[in-house]
Formats: C-alpha cells, sequence, structure tokens
C-alpha cells in the first residue's frame, strides 16, 4: 500500500471513527452500553472509535440499529474525507 492509499484509508477511518463517535453519544450511550447493544466488545468499538480498526459492514448494520440511524450516514461521512 502506497502513501496516498494509507493516507486514505486512515481519512476514512477517521471519518467512521467521528460519525459513530456522534451517533453514540447523540443516544447518550457509553461505550459499553453500544457494545453490549450490538453483541461485540468494549475493546472493538474503542478500536473503532479511534480508527484503529476497520468496521466491517455486518457490524456497520447492527450499530446502525442499535443507535437508530441509516446506515449510509457512515458511507457519506467517510466519502466526504476520501475526497479531500
Amino acid at each position: 500500500m502506497d502513501q496516498n492509499q494509507a493516507s486514505k484509508r486512515d481519512a476514512i477511518r477517521a471519518a467512521i471513527a467521528a460519525q459513530l463517535r456522534a451517533e453514540r453519544a447523540a443516544k447518550g450511550l457509553t461505550q459499553v452500553e453500544t457494545a453490549r447493544l450490538a453483541g461485540v466488545s468494549e475493546s472493538t468499538i474503542i478500536r473503532i472509535e479511534q480508527g484503529k480498526r476497520d468496521l466491517p459492514v455486518a457490524l456497520l448494520f447492527e450499530l446502525a440499529r442499535v443507535l437508530d440511524f441509516e446506515p449510509g450516514v457512515f458511507m457519506d461521512a467517510a466519502q466526504a474525507r476520501y475526497k479531500r
């Protein structure tokens, strides 16, 4: 992976991380509560929110269900960062 690809991947992860934090905070949930509701470990949520882990598609849909928002919100945020 070249530097430009790595930079774009980091930007996408950062956008998804920020969007997840915002959606979770809007619902007044902690990382622990969100993880429990989504059926994943707290460390999974933490690593995604830190931009250190990719968000699998299945988990994206589960988080969208748990946090009550459209999955496309993540894609919109990631696409906006990717184009920069």
